[in-house]
C-alpha cells in the first residue's frame, strides 16, 4: 500500500518539476585525464612558486582518482 502510494506521488510530481522548467535529470560535466594532469601541473607550478611541498589528487564526482602528484 505505501509503495503504491509513493509511486502515485512521484507520478505527480514529475509534470509539476517540467512545468517550472526543471529536468528531472542532472547534467553532469565529466573531467578528462589530460584535464586532470592540467590541474595537477598547475598546482605543483603555484606551489614551486610559493615554496610549498603538496601533494596533488584529482577524482571525480565519484571520488575515482583520476590523477595524483606527491612532491
Amino acid at each position: 500500500m505505501l509503495n503504491k502510494f509513493i509511486a502515485i506521488v512521484v507520478l505527480a510530481l514529475l509534470p509539476a518539476s517540467a512545468a517550472f522548467g526543471q529536468s528531472a535529470f542532472i547534467e553532469r560535466k565529466h573531467l578528462s585525464t589530460d584535464a586532470a594532469r592540467i590541474i595537477v601541473d598547475t598546482c605543483l607550478a603555484y606551489a614551486a612558486e610559493h615554496d610549498m611541498t603538496i601533494g596533488v589528487a584529482v577524482v571525480n564526482t565519484s571520488g575515482v582518482l583520476l590523477d595524483f602528484h606527491l612532491m
